[in-house]
């Protein structure tokens, strides 16, 4: 798409996420403006603090469907 008259044109469209999960339904229509823009798309993950406290408690066991055998393969994913 060009730029009309003099604006810069959009080089990137950046997608923000964080724990709550509610952007993930703004993945698609981003890609598709991306793909319309000729731009590239970013994703960037907002960390959440209390939830990284959390993961680091020693006492804390994670049940989850990413880790159903409990191996720690959900703790690694949300560590990163």
């Amino acid at each position: 798409m060009a730029a009309a008259d003099g604006a810069r044109p959009i080089r990137r469209v950046v997608l923000a996420f964080d724990s709550s999960g509610q952007g993930t339904g703004a993945a698609e229509p981003a890609a598709r403006l991306a793909a319309r823009l000729g731009a590239e798309i970013l994703g960037l993950f907002i960390a959440d603090e209390d939830l990284e406290r959390l993961i680091a408690m020693p006492h804390l066991v994670s049940a989850s469907g990413l880790a159903p055998d409990r191996n720690g393969a959900a703790d690694d994913l949300l560590s990163r």
